[in-house]
């Protein structure tokens, strides 16, 4: 192959490449336009649930939770899939100082997420590892499988599942920017304070089996907004990535088109020598003729 072709082959290899990179970075845009608009639906769904809990509460405090409940299980909420940085590390790294702060003897640890699994994977502590979601559409299959996992681990341990930590990158709603790793502590919700209303709230059913189903819509609601926050974030990261790998991407077809150019020129010299040599052989021809 001449070395033409093979500079024309690896610049197509680069356009191929750009042209990749470009869909990645147009699906992250896609996503996140998508995942703006359900979560500001779900905030006011957790506000509306967290209104209602503090009424409940604040009358029927017997429901509120012990003081010194027992820590539950950490749940991580990683990526998916790659092209992200060091999403899934900022995970551990928060992780990691939380529990050097507050020390959790033997915690449990949920990883969500397939490339936040492969980097715990080998930690005595990790005990589940599920798959992410890597779309908006996979949410609620994710979301299934966590909720049964805490509930089994939470049963099997004897602890509250609002004991939880959890750790997930938040998003700064204004300005679209990842805001870092947070953590969500869901008993912190339930602490006693004043009441709000004088009087209390007019139940339809028992006290005892409205707060059972009460916890349970608060944990998956808020579960669900955290998983639309992560993400989000996830989604940022991901378009800030592929802009940079776009930037170099472009850096280098230029540099390789001019190294194209450049060979070009190089053969339409010779082909201009190689004409000029044969009009020069064919007068010397004609002047010995003559």
């Amino acid at each position: 192959m001449s070395r033409r072709k093979v500079l024309e082959h690896r610049l197509h290899q680069y356009r191929e490449l750009n042209n990749i990179l470009t869909a990645m970075k147009n699906l992250s845009l896609m996503e996140s336009a998508k995942l703006s608009r359900y979560q500001e639906t779900q905030n006011r769904v957790v506000e509306s649930i967290q209104e209602a809990s503090t009424d409940f509460h604040d009358h029927f405090p017997q429901f509120r939770l012990p003081e010194g409940l027992p820590p539950g299980p950490l749940v991580l909420i990683g990526s998916e899939r790659g092209f992200c940085g060091d999403f899934n590390e900022k995970v551990v790294t928060a992780m990691d100082m939380t529990l050097a702060i507050h020390p959790q003897p033997n915690p449990d640890i949920i990883a969500v997420g397939r490339r936040l699994a492969q980097r715990l994977e080998g930690d005595p502590r990790l005990v589940e590892a599920l798959d992410g979601p890597s779309v908006l559409e996979d949410l609620d299959h994710t979301l299934l499988e966590l909720v049964n996992a805490l509930v089994n681990l939470c049963r099997k341990r004897g602890v509250n599942p609002l004991s939880i930590t959890v750790f997930y990158h938040q998003v700064e709603p204004h300005h679209m920017v990842e805001a870092g790793v947070k953590v969500y502590r869901p008993a912190e919700h339930f602490i006693r304070h004043a009441p709000k209303h004088p009087y209390p709230p007019l139940l339809e059913m028992d006290p005892a089996l409205f707060h059972t189903q009460l916890v349970d819509d608060y944990l998956f609601a808020v579960l669900h907004g955290l998983f639309y926050t992560t993400l989000m974030a996830e989604n940022l990261r991901r378009q800030q990535q592929m802009q940079s790998a776009l930037q170099q991407m472009d850096k280098k077809i230029a540099e390789w088109q001019m190294r194209l150019n450049s060979v070009r020129q190089e053969e339409i010299t010779e082909e201009i020598e190689e004409i000029m040599l044969s009009a020069e052989h064919l007068l010397r021809k004609q002047r010995e003729q003559m």
